[in-house]
């Protein structure tokens, strides 16, 4: 069905009562003639209700919770996170040339063919040269980019993303939120 509004936490926010997931849904203030966003356990308000949950959480209430909570990460985490990644690359490549290595090995100590020497040390050069391209992603370049992001006001930034943007975020760092009566 065609979507009239973007649910940013869509598919995110579960009930802690039954364990299935809550629908975004929209009401109105009728006195103020302002919309706002839900999540409700549609098991509660089925003809024959399977779930006790009777409470909805407001998708901008739980937004500026999240938001707020949003400032106490630290470039320090991901820039750790962000070396992690550039350290394997590095021993990914250290392994390959070991390989290559003790191929040259098999070759000289005429344990395999010429023919199979160059068809192996071929796939194993390529995947050297396939992870340099990818070490080279991590440039210093990249990592002063993301410690400018970081260093600027995340609340400030996230507010100018649009809803999809925003989900894309959430779905990224969030994997399930449980919400209900308790």
């Amino acid at each position: 069905p065609k979507r009239v509004y973007t649910y940013v936490f869509s598919g995110l926010v579960w009930c802690s009562d039954c364990g299935r997931k809550m629908t975004g849904t929209t009401d109105e203030y009728k006195a103020k003639k302002i919309r706002y966003k839900l999540y409700r356990c549609m098991y509660h308000y089925r003809p024959v209700p399977t779930c006790g949950c009777t409470v909805s959480l407001n998708e901008a209430k739980l937004e500026k919770h999240l938001v707020k909570n949003l400032e106490e990460l630290s470039f320090e985490s991901i820039q750790e996170s962000g070396s992690l990644n550039s350290d394997d690359i590095m021993k990914q490549i250290e392994n390959e040339e070991k390989r290559l290595s003790r191929l040259k090995e098999l070759y000289v100590n005429e344990l395999i063919t010429l023919d199979e020497y160059k068809h192996d040390a071929e796939d194993y050069r390529g995947r050297i040269a396939d992870l340099k391209r990818k070490l080279g992603n991590y440039s210093t370049d990249s990592k002063n980019a993301l410690k400018q992001l970081i260093g600027a006001n995340l609340a400030d930034w996230y507010w100018t993303l649009s809803e999809d943007e925003k989900r894309s975020l959430w779905r990224s760092v969030i994997s399930k939120i449980w919400y209900g009566s308790d």
